[in-house]
């Protein structure tokens, strides 16, 4: 999952171009156009941010990928659970991606080697060229509500490497809900959103608040025993 957006930022040599590829293409021109786009303050920053989250937004169907994501647990879940899990979810995926975008080596070429037509959608398979050659997979299907002559589409997989990131997701989700309740799997699904963007979590906040008062208090003590031995 980690190089899942990673192409997201690659400069891209089509070697084919049948519409799912363009695109595919066309949505990687953008944005690493928005990318490289200078920022001044903060303020601008967030504003970037947002303007990729709603390009990316239609390419990544979040509900429909957290519903395969979770799969037999998904109908368990009430509709404010499953909608806490989309809204995390979407943002786990996408401060994942701006952190692979914002490191990634732009020396990086895609060439798309080869596109199958399926009910409608695509399979799209590219090459991430470098130092290696990453294999990508895009099983992608038509965005909903979109008409055939639009070529809009939304990813229903990626593959790296023939690896699934739904299915590696999966497996990862499923690891912690053997052991753990669903509200756990949100609040380690909050952690590593809190970590990738630099964030210290407000228990860990707390606890070093704790250590810096108990080490204050400690220099006081010492300061006190050393003014004593003065005086003595």
């Amino acid at each position: 999952m980690k190089k899942l957006l990673l192409l997201l930022l690659l400069s891209v040599s089509p070697a084919f171009a049948g519409p799912p590829t363009e695109f595919l293409s066309k949505q990687v021109d953008q944005v690493r156009t928005m990318v490289d786009t200078p920022v001044a303050d903060l303020e601008a920053k967030k504003k970037l941010d947002l303007d990729l989250m709603n390009l990316i937004r239609p390419l990544m169907n979040f509900p429909k990928l957290s519903e395969a994501a979770l799969r037999k647990h998904w109908p368990k879940l009430s509709d404010d659970q499953k909608q806490k899990f989309i809204a995390l979810f979407e943002e786990l995926v996408f401060q994942n991606y701006l952190k692979r975008v914002r490191s990634a080596n732009k020396d990086y070429q895609i060439a798309y080697v080869e596109e199958e037509v399926k009910d409608g959608g695509a399979y799209v398979l590219a090459e991430a060229k470098s130092k290696i050659t990453v294999e990508l997979g895009f099983d992608l299907i038509p965005q909903a509500n979109s008409k055939p002559e639009d070529h809009l589409y939304e990813a229903k997989d990626i593959l790296i490497n023939d690896v699934s990131i739904v299915e590696n997701y999966r497996d990862q989700f499923n690891q912690i809900l053997s052991k753990e309740s669903f509200e756990v799997l949100l609040e380690r699904m909050q952690t590593q959103i809190d970590k990738i963007k630099g964030k210290v979590p407000e228990t860990q906040e707390k606890k070093l608040e704790d250590q810096n008062a108990k080490d204050s208090k400690a220099k006081g003590k010492n300061k006190s025993k050393n003014k004593a031995k003065k005086s003595n």
